[in-house]
């Protein structure tokens, strides 16, 4: 197995503005707060967390093929 991407670039679906954050190994980030507009982002139920849905890197549990994408 290969080495682990625990950075993304997230973008606020509200603002668009575009951060880069780091990623939990041991838990799924499913709520989290734009640091530009200060809303609240959340994942949608079909997707595992927020990374996987408005990030530019997949979530760890993903990548290593354990989590539904």
């Amino acid at each position: 197995m290969g080495c682990l991407n625990l950075r993304s670039i997230v973008q606020c679906p509200h603002c668009h503005f575009k951060v880069t954050e780091r990623m939990s190994t041991t838990q799924q980030v499913r709520e989290w707060q734009c640091p530009a507009c200060h809303k609240s982002v959340q994942a949608s139920p079909g997707a595992c967390c927020i990374f996987c849905e408005y990030g530019t890197v997949p979530c760890p549990a993903v990548q290593q093929g354990k989590g539904a994408h």
